[in-house]
């Protein structure tokens, strides 16, 4: 509405005219407002013109108008005049402009395309991508780790535990948000970079330390640095993601606790011998199970990143160590995280970790456990994923077992300190089982499972003679489930220590 250029001229005369138009408009408006508010004292006139005018409000109640009238005549010169100065001190400003060289200009394009793409501040992947591109560049970093994520690769047998070879891609794991990749994942791949390429100057596994996955050592890689240790760096995050999948029964990325605990999962699958080497990804499982359920990852997490790293690979190379086998022992026990206090909410707070929650129902899957109510589909993180399917994180006693009148599901939804949305009570099923069983009472739809559901969902109803919903049933069947989940779980794991 304001003719800009205009502004750069020494006659304001067209700019003034349109800007008291524009306070015309306004004050119009304004005033109706004003007269109107008489049941208010007229508030609303003092609000408008009470810094030019503090006797206002007594003018408007005398309907003293020509008074008013000037008043907001007032108003509107110092407005216009205001809006002129605002401008004119704009255009003395003086303006920064960058001045890059031609050979510079693929870095600056990158720094660009990456700062409106994801409408956030340059973060440390933004940095690292500006400093890998160069002239005659095909392809930018982010670019090449896109393909690496969404390419497709090969999952022996040893890590599905299926006979066939699998063709898998990780782009299906929840690790995109709005079609980019995840600030996480690309801080992970960074990590993987610095550590690699540490790794490259003969001191190995051994050799690394928690200054490597910091921001001043990854922002000191050098463009060859950054090449030299850019395939394997992919090929330990996308095995690491996989592996996930395929063993630990994360369908989504977004549900992992723990994101540092890819960095010794991957850093031991980089080696190609150790990817389809059953003995290392039996022993690998094993840690990633005692460490989540011990709560080795519960604090110092940067820290645990390396000292697990290197614990791992001295006993997977057949080293001396005892320290992770004997986390069998801790599995379930930690005070306030994992033990049977904290999952029937007993402790203070009332409330079991989301790592755990996430946890015990990632191990269930893991097991390919049947679905509730298509007896033969067995749920599969890795099919889950691929295949978009809707799964639901199931109450197995309903939620309106313990309603009383008047009170929502929702509400008891929200209540963390409910019984009833314990880990003990929750599943993984498909939302078309969901679907099915409805509303339906306990009662009602447990006996209808047959064996193998309730075998692989650790449901542990067969001791528990009468299926009704009282609290002291409520209670049973949790502890039961515990005792179920506990055993099938360290039966597993002497399996994978073996």
């Amino acid at each position: 509405m304001l003719p800009l250029y205009d502004f750069l001229s020494d006659d304001k005369t067209v700019i003034k005219n349109c800007l008291k138009n524009l306070a015309n408009l306004k004050a119009e408006s304004l005033k109706n407002r004003a007269m109107n508010d008489e049941g208010n004292g007229y508030a609303l006139g003092y609000e408008y013109l009470g810094h030019l005018d503090s006797d206002i409000q007594v003018k408007y109640k005398n309907q003293s108008f020509a008074e008013i009238s000037s008043v907001w005549d007032q108003l509107k010169e110092r407005w216009v005049e205001d809006i002129l100065e605002y401008f004119k001190d704009l255009f003395k400003s003086e303006l920064m402009i960058p001045n890059i060289k031609s050979n510079e200009l693929s870095r600056a394009t990158s720094v660009f395309e990456y700062m409106n793409k994801g409408g956030t501040p340059l973060d440390t992947f933004d940095i690292m991508v500006a400093k890998y591109a160069d002239v005659g560049e095909e392809e930018t970093l982010y670019e090449k780790l896109n393909k690496i994520l969404t390419e497709e690769f090969k999952i022996p047998n040893e890590v599905s535990d299926i006979s066939e070879t699998i063709s898998y891609t990780t782009k299906h794991f929840g690790i995109f948000t709005n079609e980019t990749i995840s600030k996480a994942i690309k801080e992970q791949f960074l990590n993987f970079l610095c550590l690699i390429n540490k790794q490259k100057d003969n001191d190995g596994i051994q050799g690394i330390d928690v200054t490597y996955i910091k921001k001043e050592k990854i922002l000191n890689l050098t463009k060859t640095e950054i090449e030299s240790s850019l395939d394997d760096a992919g090929k330990a995050l996308k095995r690491a993601l996989a592996f996930l999948q395929f063993r630990c029964g994360i369908h989504n990325y977004n549900l992992f606790s723990y994101s540092l605990m890819l960095i010794p999962i991957g850093l031991i699958l980089k080696n190609d011998n150790f990817w389809t080497n059953r003995f290392v990804l039996n022993k690998l499982e094993f840690w990633y199970w005692t460490s989540l359920f011990s709560g080795r990852f519960r604090e110092k997490q940067n820290q645990r990143a390396i000292s697990e790293t290197r614990l791992l690979s001295s006993w997977i190379s057949g080293g001396n160590v005892s320290e992770i086998p004997s986390r069998l022992d801790s599995v379930f026990v930690e005070s306030n995280y994992s033990d049977i206090t904290t999952l029937l909410l007993e402790n203070e707070d009332k409330s079991v970790p989301v790592a755990i929650h996430n946890g015990i129902l990632q191990y269930i899957l893991s097991n390919q456990p049947n679905d509730f109510t298509q007896d033969v589909y067995k749920l599969q993180a890795w099919k889950i994923a691929r295949d978009g399917e809707a799964i639901q994180d199931h109450h197995i006693i309903p939620l309106g077992s313990a309603k009383t009148l008047g009170e929502s599901s929702k509400a008891l939804r929200n209540n963390k300190g409910n019984l009833l949305n314990s880990p003990l009570n929750r599943t993984f099923i498909t939302q078309r089982a969901n679907n099915q069983i409805s509303s339906l009472s306990i009662d009602k739809y447990l006996p209808l499972l047959n064996q193998a559901v309730q075998y692989s969902h650790c449901l542990g109803i067969s001791s528990i003679a009468k299926i009704d919903s009282d609290a002291g049933f409520q209670k049973q069947f949790m502890q039961q489930r515990y005792a179920d989940i506990l055993k099938t779980l360290k039966n597993e794991l002497e399996r994978l220590k073996s």
